[in-house]
């Protein structure tokens, strides 16, 4: 069972994460500060800083907070999308996509370049980072298990490493997007589309069931 203490600081650590998140949704990152922040969680801009360390790691772990589980809403997907395997997976992606479509390509970098510097100051934020990826392709893993255990897709496809190919194109056109002003939000959609299409092409077995 936790600690009196353990419980008070994680209660702390939520209170903050709400209020950027209620911050972030109504000013945006760019017009937001830490002592915005702080504010509204009515604690002080050094207690604050004990627990996050920047704005960018604040936003990532608000973000996640809002978006929730995205694992939540695979039933939803899947029963629009469940004779497609890759039409599925992209769905899905769309998720991690969002803040993207919101905002502005220098505020998104602006947004990159602190996080990395702050991955660069503190290892701690490198572990974070790594484990929301990880968890990402695992997710996506688990799903192309689901597919194949349906005889949907073929028995000898490695979904661990089709899962990294496919968190590989979406980070890749990400990055793409953010560095590049005469990319459009819905060319990057298309181009992971495509993409993850060709990636599927030969893998699928189109009407189920066992050959």
């Amino acid at each position: 069972m936790p600690s009196i203490r353990n419980r008070k600081k994680e209660a702390i650590r939520n209170k903050i994460l709400e209020a950027a998140k209620e911050c972030f949704l109504t000013d945006g990152f760019a017009e937001t500060t830490i002592a915005d922040i702080a504010a509204r969680a009515n604690i002080g801009v050094g207690t604050l800083y004990n627990y996050f360390p920047s704005k960018a790691l604040l936003y990532m772990q608000s973000y996640y907070l809002e978006i929730g589980n995205p694992s939540e809403k695979l039933d939803d997907v899947i029963s629009k999308f469940g004779n497609d395997p890759a039409m599925t997976v992209i769905k899905i992606i769309e998720v991690y996509l969002e803040p993207y479509k919101t905002f502005e390509k220098n505020t998104t970098r602006e947004l990159f370049v602190v996080f990395m510097d702050s991955i660069t100051k503190h290892p701690e934020l490198g572990e974070v980072y790594t484990k929301n990826k990880y968890l990402f392709i695992d997710f996506i893993a688990k799903i192309l298990e689901a597919y194949q255990e349906k005889w949907m897709l073929e028995t000898g496809f490695d979904t661990r490493d089709a899962a990294f190919c496919v968190f590989s194109i979406l980070t890749t056109q990400a990055l793409f997007f953010m560095m590049n002003d005469s990319i459009t939000y819905d060319e990057m959609q298309n181009n992971i589309l495509r993409q993850i299409k060709l990636f599927f092409q030969g893998k699928i077995k189109q009407k189920g069931g066992r050959k």
